[in-house]
């Protein structure tokens, strides 16, 4: 048994660290509000990943598996969804750097969860890879949902406090919006990445 949470813990912390819609987000929302307010799209997304990790165990995983139209349109809308956010990033006006209106909450983190194709492709590989039908499914999804969400909300801030590290370090507005703009390059290109890798 601790074997196998050590392995989901380091499996955890791969798909948490590594760059992702999420963290990209995160990032840009530490370099423009800080990490305090943050913190309302970061647990937002946290708790609404180990939702889905949770619901994976219970079926959700087959009906997906089983049901490409659905799994696909998730997929193409959650793409389409995140390019729309990208270009909000990219168009960022310079007035709306440190609005608190403008920047992603407790909202835009659980609704972007629900459509990152990351967040489904983690949650579909854990649901094949960590299932034990000699283990409480109950059990092991509470457990495996609130070690995730312990990962993901630290992964998730220090994500935001690089962003707080860059934004200290530009001298200027311009230096600023340039960031956000490669920001939102990345953005867009880890969402069709993902979805060219699912689809080819």
């Amino acid at each position: 048994m601790i074997s196998y949470l050590f392995s989901f813990t380091f499996f955890a912390i791969l798909a948490c660290i590594t760059p992702g819609p999420t963290n990209i987000i995160s990032f840009s929302t530490g370099m423009r509000v800080g990490l305090r307010h943050s913190l309302p799209f970061i647990i937002g997304a946290g708790l609404t990943a180990s939702l889905i990790l949770f619901l994976t165990f219970f079926g959700v995983a087959k009906i997906l598996g089983h049901s490409p139209f659905i799994r696909d349109g998730m997929t193409i809308a959650g793409a389409l969804w995140l390019s729309w956010m990208a270009l909000q990033l990219f168009r960022l006006e310079k007035t709306d750097v440190q609005s608190l209106e403008t920047m992603p909450g407790w909202t835009q983190g659980c609704a972007l969860q629900l459509i990152n194709p990351k967040t489904w492709m983690m949650a579909l590989s854990v649901s094949s890879l960590f299932f034990m039908p000699d283990f409480e499914q109950l059990t092991n999804a509470i457990t495996l949902s609130v070690i995730f969400f312990m990962i993901a909300v630290p992964c998730m801030l220090l994500w935001a406090y690089m962003g707080v590290l860059i934004k200290k370090q530009t001298r200027s507005l311009s230096q600023e919006g340039m960031i956000y703009k490669l920001l939102s390059l990345l953005l867009f290109a880890t969402v069709w990445g993902l979805l060219y890798s699912q689809f080819v």
